[in-house]
Parts: C-alpha cells; structure tokens; sequence
C-alpha cells in the first residue's frame, strides 16, 4: 500500500520508497499461526496507533516521531479468541545513520536488526481490550534502546475509553523530537520519551459522535558534560464533534478544538509557543478496489 501525500524518497538501507507503508507477503500456516514477510506495522503497543492516521487530529510524540513501517519478518500466535501472541524481527532504521541518528560519530552496525514482541487479549466479551508490546535494538556500537507500550480500553458500544502509556530509552536520539527542538544530536548521552494518551468516545446518536483527547508528553535528555538534564514536555487537549451522514464510518464532518501547551527546563532553549486551534473538515475515505464502499 502506497500514500500519495507522503514523501516518496527512497532509503538505501531497504531500497524501498518512504511512502509505501505496506510491502508484504503473509503465509497462513493454520488457522493459529500466520507468518508476515516484507514491509509492515511495526509491534508497538496502545490503542492510538491502531486508528487510522487520517482519523487522528494528533499524535502523541511518540506515535508521531517513531517508525511505523519496517521490513522484516512476524509471526502471531491466535492461542484463543480472545488471546493473541506475536514476535518480529525488523529493521531497526531505514535511513543510513547520519539520516536516522543526527550524526555520524559512532560506529554502525553490519545488520541493524530489532527484536519486538506483542500481547493482545480480550475480557468480559471485549468489553476490557489490552494491547501491550515491547522491543529492544542495539542502535550502534555501544548504543541501544528498548520500548514499552501499553494500552486498556473499556469498551461499551456507543462510549468507549482507552489509556495509553508508551515509553522509550535510549543511548541515541531515535525518535528525534529533541533534536526537533533545538538539542544538537551529539550532545545527547542519552534519552528518554514518555507518552500519556487518554481517549474518550461517545455517539450519542448514530450520527453524532463527541470525542475527547489529552495527551502528555515528557522528553528529557542527559547532555554530556552537564549535571543537569533538559527537559521538553506538551500537554494537549482537544474535543472534536462528528457528524456522520450516511452509514458507516468511512464518510464524515467534524469540527475540532485543540490546545497544547509546551514547558521547559535545564538547558533547553527552544521557542514552542502556547497553540490553539479550531478546524473545520471532511474526512472519506474511498474503497478503490471494493464495489462496497
């Protein structure tokens, strides 16, 4: 699967161009276990990266700033129902390092591979969803990082509510949102990003539906040869109505609302004003290869 609204460069790493999101074969060994070969979802965990891009106002730094889309292999276990087990091994950049990393002052490695795995389950008749994963990378020589990603939902039919909370350490910065804001690359001796994402929805009618986010997001490095660590943080908060015209989730209005506040300490200097905004729009999404729509 191709985007055509995103940038199509193509990485030498995987020779693949940046706008496919989706490359893949899958093998269904029985009706249990299933192997995926190619370009694919990366193992994360929570419940915000699930959602359709196009449905989601914002991200949290975490869900924004990290690779979604790598090649290598996965493997899921269906051990019930409502029990499910996966383990994968991907890429763990798929951009040369200078591109991924800031800079080029560290020894790369000859196969730049990362180890993730997955539990997703059900209770109470979905009522209760948990998605969690993890995954671990040695980035360089020297230089790793490991995520954790949590995520619950309570889900009743029409008002649903799931928290994420999505973490990451590492020697590097992978993400990059600290350098995004004005920390040069090799002055980080390492980092870490924690994302709190709190998601409420309510169709109080089959047209109309209230939906309500908070995000917080922690970024803090260690600078070399400072005591004191910087410190990037965002709180956002947002409410949006949506009107759905005709049946189904694939076509709707929505008016938004979103303000997000920045703050910062040690010695980070970076410009992030206060931001609000209200938007206005339509949402479709078309079944190009489907008579249904």
């Amino acid at each position: 699967m191709q985007r055509f609204n995103k940038d199509a460069t193509i990485y030498r790493l995987e020779n693949l161009s940046n706008a496919i999101d989706y490359a893949f074969l899958k093998y269904q060994a029985s009706d249990r276990v299933a192997v995926t070969v190619g370009r694919h979802a990366k193992l994360v965990g929570g419940f915000e990266f699930q959602e359709y891009p196009i449905d989601v106002y914002d991200f949290s730094w975490y869900g924004n700033q990290i690779t979604c889309y790598l090649t290598g292999v996965s493997s899921s276990f269906q051990l019930s129902p409502t029990q499910e087990r996966a383990l994968q091994v991907t890429n763990s950049r798929t951009r040369e390092q200078r591109e991924a990393f800031g800079h080029d002052d560290i020894v790369a490695l000859r196969l730049p591979l990362m180890g993730a795995m997955a539990w997703n389950s059900s209770y109470f008749d979905r009522q209760l969803q948990l998605r969690y994963a993890a995954a671990f990378a040695p980035l360089a020589k020297g230089k790793k990082m490991y995520t954790i990603g949590t995520g619950q939902k309570l889900d009743f039919g029409r008002f649903n509510i799931y928290l994420d909370l999505l973490y990451y350490h590492s020697d590097l910065d992978y993400l990059g949102v600290l350098r995004g804001h004005g920390i040069p690359a090799k002055a980080i001796e390492r980092c870490d990003n924690l994302s709190t994402v709190l998601e409420a929805r309510y169709s109080f009618s089959p047209q109309w539906q209230l939906q309500l986010k908070g995000i917080y997001d922690t970024a803090r490095a260690k600078i070399y040869d400072q005591s004191e660590r910087s410190q990037l943080n965002r709180q956002l908060y947002q409410a949006a109505l949506q009107y759905y015209p005709m049946e189904g989730q694939h076509c709707y209005f929505f008016l938004s609302g979103t303000y997000q506040t920045f703050g910062h300490s040690g010695a980070l200097t970076v410009a992030t004003p206060d931001q609000f905004r209200c938007a206005l729009g339509l949402v479709a999404r078309l079944s190009l290869f489907s008579k249904a729509w």
